[in-house]
């Protein structure tokens, strides 16, 4: 038997051979590679929408001054380029936005009873027929970190939608501190408290939302939900992007998850333990699930600590007696050396 896990992947080339790629298309293509892996790094979901949308949501997140000024001029529908035939009475306009269609995602994803979401797409917007241009759309809303041992949960905020933004204009050697946020006080769309423009010297590059509830839940049929957006006009992003080497790095295997649980001292802390177990370089993160006391069953002073662990396969899938008899057991003796004893002695899977 020849299993798939054993044809090696190889990563797609261009070059003059195989394809008449000019070297701007190519460019383009690896930088939106690039942000795709900036967004999954940040936890983001891609999503695939439509170019069509509700007529009644054009002009509603369109913030690019530049096209706004252009289509001023033309006062008849401000250029909106509408579909004489559509496949839906709710796509009926090409997009100037990818704002609205992933309000609508979110939406969707509300009524089946998800709550926490953060995705992103990659598109084409149309501002007339001569003008398109592709934009970085990105939505986020519900808890950014859900309540476990030693946390409370915290809701998304404009701060979590800014560090999205910044970690993708970072990562093309721009520095933070070059860029200008503006107050969006014009429109009655968004929170102008917590919504801006965001330009480099006098270039708009994008924009940081929170959509403003009543938008929310007349045009959304969303309620009792903040939902915070941003969007960057790749034009304006890729004229400014210097030649930066990516700390991204692709990868086709998944994660290992093991739990364990330790007695420790109540003097030990829960930074010393995941300091620990970051020893070990396999370790991608540490995760303190569970704390129990019960002085009858573990002694007096005498806690019980759970944690969650994933081990990173980066090259290779890991066996089953490498993960346990070398990465776990290297985990066990640092967070031993901190004075941890193994509870029952077993790995819990």
């Amino acid at each position: 038997n020849y299993s798939f896990d054993k044809i090696k992947s190889k990563p797609l080339v261009f070059n003059n051979n195989h394809f008449n790629k000019s070297k701007e298309a190519i460019d383009f293509y690896q930088n939106t590679k690039k942000i795709r892996q900036i967004l999954c790094f940040n936890c983001l979901n891609e999503v695939v929408n439509y170019t069509f949308i509700k007529d009644k949501w054009y002009n509603k997140f369109n913030f690019n001054l530049a096209n706004q000024d252009a289509l001023s001029k033309n006062q008849d529908d401000l250029s909106k380029i509408i579909i004489k035939n559509p496949i839906h009475s709710d796509f009926t306009v090409m997009r100037d936005s990818l704002i609205p269609g992933l309000l609508k995602n979110i939406s969707l994803n509300l009524d089946f009873g998800t709550k926490n979401l953060k995705i992103f797409e990659i598109g084409t917007c149309f501002y007339s027929f001569d003008n398109q241009n592709t934009n970085i759309g990105f939505a986020i809303s519900g808890l950014d970190v859900v309540q476990n041992a030693v946390q409370k949960s915290r809701e998304v905020d404009i701060l979590d939608t800014k560090s999205i933004f910044v970690s993708i204009i970072t990562n093309f050697g721009i520095k933070e501190s070059s860029l200008v946020f503006e107050e969006i006080n014009d429109s009655l769309n968004v929170n102008k408290y917590s919504s801006y423009r965001v330009f480099i010297g006098k270039i708009l590059i994008g924009t940081i939302i929170q959509i403003h509830p009543v938008s929310l839940e007349q045009d959304f049929e969303i309620k009792n939900t903040s939902v915070f957006a941003g969007e960057i006009y790749c034009n304006a992003l890729f004229s400014f992007a210097k030649k930066t080497k990516s700390n991204f790095v692709d990868k086709t295997l998944q994660d290992v998850e093991r739990s364990l649980s330790f007695v420790f001292d109540k003097s030990v802390t829960a930074g010393s333990i995941i300091k620990a177990a970051n020893k070990t370089k396999e370790i991608s993160s540490v995760n303190i699930t569970d704390i129990f006391e019960d002085e009858a069953r573990l002694g007096k002073d005498k806690k019980s600590i759970s944690i969650d662990i994933q081990i990173s396969q980066q090259n290779e899938t890991l066996t089953k007696d490498t993960i346990d008899n070398q990465i776990i057991a290297s985990v066990i003796k640092n967070i031993t050396s901190i004075g941890g004893i193994l509870r029952d002695g077993k790995l819990s899977n």
